[in-house]
């Protein structure tokens, strides 16, 4: 009895799937659209999270009283007329 060894076949290699550049270019990504990348990150840090840290800082009083009690003491505030210039009766409550 002769007995017959099963050898596996070898595994296919993977497909070709091209360069980086081209895959993108399939898809409308040129490569100067990714130099738009760096300028964006930076627009973010520099500009947009300050602002947006600001914003959060003026709604969040140290003295608590809510979202805007800042803006209803400035507003309720006597002399608010003669240092801006709008008057002091606008009535938020």
């Amino acid at each position: 009895m002769v007995r017959q060894l099963e050898v596996d076949a070898p595994p296919e290699p993977a497909p070709y799937r091209g360069a980086l550049r081209h895959r993108l270019a399939e898809r409308g990504v040129d490569r100067v659209l990714l130099l738009l990348l760096p300028a964006l990150l930076v627009v973010v840090l520099l500009f947009l999270y300050p602002m947006m840290y600001g914003v959060g800082l003026s709604l969040q009083p140290k003295a608590g009283g809510g979202l805007l009690a800042r803006h209803r003491a400035d507003v309720r505030e006597p002399y608010a007329d003669r240092r801006s210039g709008t008057g002091g009766d606008v009535g938020l409550t």
